[in-house]
C-alpha cells in the first residue's frame, strides 16, 4: 500500500507518512516535480522510485466519506472513465450517483472511476491535500465483513436498551454485567419480544471472548472513571490486534484519550463515543457521537448506522465526531447545552403555571403549538415536545404525575452525572463565556439540597414566592414568552459550539461540524429543527471559515436581535414578579455584552490596575481589541 499523510495540513503533497486506511487516491499534478510512484519504503524520507506508470503520479490515501462530503465541488466527466476492480469482478461505477452513493453503502464495494476536479485554485484544500489535482482515481474496497456479533459490557438502562436494539437489527448480543439479575432481566425482554435466542450471557471476560468473532467487537455501557480502566484491564490478556472498544458511556475525554494511548501499542481500537437519547432512545435509536481513528470508525459505521435514530429525512445520526477523544467531549458539550435548554424551558413552564395561573393541560396545549408550528423558531424542540406530554400525563387515578414531584435535579451531586461539571469546567479553562450553561447548571446544584434550601428559608424568615402576573394581552405575553425561551436555547447552542471550536483548536482534533450537526438532528435531548435548519448551511461550510463563532453569522444575528426585546420584556416581569430564571436572564446579558463595545469592566481595569498594577489599554491605542496586556499604567496612589 501506499501512504501520504490525512492528519495534518499545510503539508506539501510530497511529504510521505504512514497511515493505515482502506481507500487511496492516484493523483497526478503538474506541479509536482517528476519524480514517479512513491512506494513504501523502510526509509520514508527516501521512497523507492516506480517509472512504470509512465507518467508523473503520486499515490494519495484519504478517507473516501469525508472526501465525498466536498461532492458539490466536484463536476464528473460524464463520460465516466470505469474499470473492473483489479481484485474481483464487482460491478462497475456506471453513473455519478453510484459514485455518491459510495458514502452511504453499508459496506463499501470495489469502484474504479476518474473524476475531474475543474476551476480549483493552488490553494484548494481536499480534506489535508494541498495542491493543484487535474484528476484522481478512486479505489475502495471493504476492510472486514459485516459486524455480527459484539458484547455489551454493562447491561444498565442503557446498555440494556443498545443489547436489545442491536439482537433486534440481527445481530448475536454477549451481555456482560456484574449482576446476573440485571442480564436475566435483559434475557427475559428478549424472549417475550422473539429475539432471545440472540442474546446470551457471560459472567468471565475468558469465556465472553471465546464466543465472539474475529475481529471482537465490544460495546462498553459503564460509570465514568475508573470502572472503564478496570473492565479494560480485566479483557486485555483476551484481547488481540485489530480487536474493536466501542465506549459508550458519559466518560471525560481525558479518559478515553488515555485509553486509547494505551490500547493503540497493542493494536487494540479504541473509540470514545457519546451517546444522547436516554434509555428511551438507546432502546428505539440513539444519537451516537463516535470519535477516533478514521480506519475504525469506518469499520463501525455500518454497525451504528444499523441502530442510530434517523431525522426527518431518514438520515442516521451518527458520524465522525473527529479523532481521538473528541466523540466523547462533544457528547460533554451536548449535555452543558442540553443543561442549559432544560432550565430555560423549565424557566418558562413556571412563568405560565404561577405567573399566569395556567393549568397544566393548558401549558401543554401551549408547548404543543410551539413545537409543532412550522412557522415558530420553537418547532422541533425534543424537550418542548415532552413538556407537553409531561404537562397532560396522568396516573390511574387521574391525577396528574407532574404534581408530585419534588424540585430537586441531584444526578450532578450523586456522581450519576459528570458531564454538566465537566462542560463548565472546560468553559472556565479555555475562556469561553458560557453564562446559560454554567447559571443552568448552579441551579441545578441549588435545587440537588433541599434541606439546605429549608434551612435559609427558615433562617430568613420566609421566601420570595412569584407573586401572579398582571398581563393585558395573554396571547402576545406567551409569544414573548416563546420567543424568550427560543433565545436561551440558540445561546446555548452558541456556547457549546464555541467550547468545542477552541477544544478542537487546542488538542487538533478535526472536528467535523456538518456530522455534529447531523449527530444533533435527532435522537438526542437538544434536538431543535428549526435551529438545526439555519445552522446547516452554516456547518457545511465549516472547513471554509476562519471562526465558527454563531454570533458571527447573520442569520443567527438576526435571529437574537429580533428576539431580544421579547427576552427582555419577559426578563423584566419575572424579576418583577420574583420568579427564578437564570438561564433566561443570563441569555438576555449574553447577548447584550458579546456585542457592546462600553462595557462596565472599564471601570473593572482601572481598579485591577490601582490595587494591581495591571496595565490597561488607552481607548483609541488598542484597534485589533486582542486579548492581550495592557502597555499602560497610573501610580493612582503613592505605594
Amino acid at each position: 500500500l501506499f501512504h501520504l499523510p490525512i492528519l495534518q495540513s499545510n503539508q506539501p503533497v510530497r511529504t510521505i507518512h504512514t497511515i493505515r486506511t482502506h481507500c487511496f487516491f492516484i493523483v497526478r499534478n503538474d506541479q509536482l516535480e517528476r519524480s514517479g510512484v512513491y512506494r513504501e519504503a523502510e526509509d520514508m524520507d527516501k521512497p523507492k522510485r516506480q517509472n512504470s506508470w509512465g507518467e508523473e503520479k503520486v499515490v494519495v490515501f484519504v478517507e473516501a466519506n469525508d472526501c465525498l462530503s466536498v461532492e458539490s465541488k466536484w463536476k464528473v466527466d460524464k463520460q465516466l472513465k470505469t474499470q473492473k476492480c483489479h481484485k474481483c469482478s464487482l460491478p462497475r461505477l456506471k453513473s455519478e450517483k453510484d459514485l455518491y452513493r459510495i458514502d452511504e453503502k453499508s459496506r463499501a464495494e470495489h469502484y474504479v472511476a476518474t473524476v475531474k476536479l475543474n476551476g480549483l485554485g493552488p490553494n484548494f484544500r481536499l480534506e489535508r491535500l494541498i495542491g493543484r489535482v487535474r484528476s484522481l482515481y478512486i479505489l475502495e474496497r471493504p476492510l472486514m465483513e459485516d459486524i455480527k456479533k459484539l458484547a455489551v459490557v454493562g447491561c444498565g438502562s442503557m446498555g440494556g436498551g443498545l443489547a436489545l436494539l442491536f439482537a433486534e437489527k440481527g445481530l448475536g448480543v454477549l451481555l456482560n454485567d456484574p449482576s446476573e439479575e440485571t442480564m436475566d432481566g435483559i434475557l427475559s425482554q428478549a424472549k417475550d419480544g422473539g429475539i432471545g435466542d440472540r442474546i446470551s450471557k457471560y459472567t468471565d471476560y475468558k469465556t465472553l471472548c471465546e464466543n465472539l468473532d474475529s475481529p471482537k467487537v465490544f460495546l462498553f455501557s459503564l460509570p465514568h472513571g475508573s470502572v472503564g480502566d478496570s473492565v479494560l484491564e480485566g479483557l486485555l490478556p483476551y484481547l488481540m490486534k485489530g480487536d474493536i472498544i466501542i465506549d459508550a458511556g458519559n466518560e471525560h475525554y481525558s479518559n478515553t484519550e488515555r485509553r486509547q494511548g494505551k490500547c493503540v501499542t497493542k493494536g487494540i481500537r479504541y473509540v470514545g463515543m457519546g451517546v444522547s437519547g436516554g434509555y428511551q432512545a438507546a432502546r428505539r435509536g440513539p444519537s451516537m457521537c463516535p470519535g477516533g481513528d478514521d480506519e475504525t470508525l469506518d469499520m463501525i459505521l455500518p454497525l451504528l448506522r444499523k441502530v442510530a435514530a434517523k431525522d426527518r429525512r431518514g438520515i442516521s445520526c451518527v458520524g465522525k465526531a473527529g479523532t481521538s477523544g473528541s466523540g466523547h467531549y462533544v457528547k460533554m458539550i451536548h449535555n452543558g447545552i442540553e443543561h442549559g435548554m432544560m432550565s430555560a424551558v423549565s424557566e418558562a413552564w413556571g412563568i405560565m403555571v404561577w405567573g399566569l395561573g395556567m393549568k397544566y393541560e393548558e401549558v401543554g396545549d401551549t408547548f404543543e403549538k410551539w413545537n409543532k408550528d412550522e412557522q415558530l423558531a420553537s418547532r422541533g424542540t425534543f424537550l418542548i415536545d415532552i413538556g407537553a406530554n409531561i404537562c397532560r400525563t396522568k396516573k390511574s387515578d387521574g391525577s396528574k404525575v407532574l404534581k408530585e414531584v419534588e424540585d430537586k435535579v441531584v444526578q450532578d451531586i450523586t456522581g450519576e452525572e459528570g458531564t454538566g461539571i465537566w462542560s463548565n469546567e472546560e468553559a472556565v479553562e479555555l475562556h469561553i463565556p458560557a453564562p446559560t450553561l454554567a447559571t443552568a447548571h448552579f441551579l441545578r446544584l441549588a435545587s440537588a439540597d433541599r434541606a439546605q434550601r429549608s434551612r435559609v428559608k427558615d433562617t430568613f424568615g420566609g421566601d420570595f414566592p412569584p407573586q401572579k402576573l398582571e398581563v393585558k394581552d395573554k396571547s402576545a405575553f406567551l409569544e414573548d414568552l416563546r420567543l424568550a425561551t427560543y433565545a436561551a436555547c440558540l445561546a446555548a447552542y452558541i456556547q457549546g459550539i464555541n467550547e468545542i471550536e477552541e477544544a478542537d483548536r487546542m488538542h487538533k482534533w478535526n472536528i467535523n461540524y456538518a456530522h455534529v450537526l447531523q449527530i444533533w438532528r435527532a435522537g438526542c435531548i437538544i434536538q431543535a429543527d428549526y435551529i438545526a435548519d439555519m445552522l446547516q448551511p452554516i456547518f457545511a461550510e465549516f472547513e471554509t471559515k476562519d471562526s465558527m463563532n454563531l454570533l458571527f453569522e447573520k442569520s443567527v444575528a438576526q435571529d437574537l436581535k429580533e428576539a431580544q426585546p421579547s427576552l427582555r420584556k419577559i426578563v423584566i416581569k419575572a424579576l418583577e414578579g420574583d420568579f427564578v430564571v437564570p438561564a433566561l436572564s443570563a441569555s438576555l446579558e449574553y447577548i447584550k455584552y458579546s456585542c457592546s463595545l462600553d462595557l462596565p469592566t472599564q471601570f473593572y481595569e482601572a481598579e485591577l490596575d490601582y490595587f494591581g498594577k495591571h496595565m490597561y489599554d488607552k481607548k483609541g491605542d488598542d484597534p485589533e481589541g486582542k486579548p492581550e496586556t495592557g502597555k499602560h499604567h497610573f501610580e493612582w496612589k503613592a505605594a
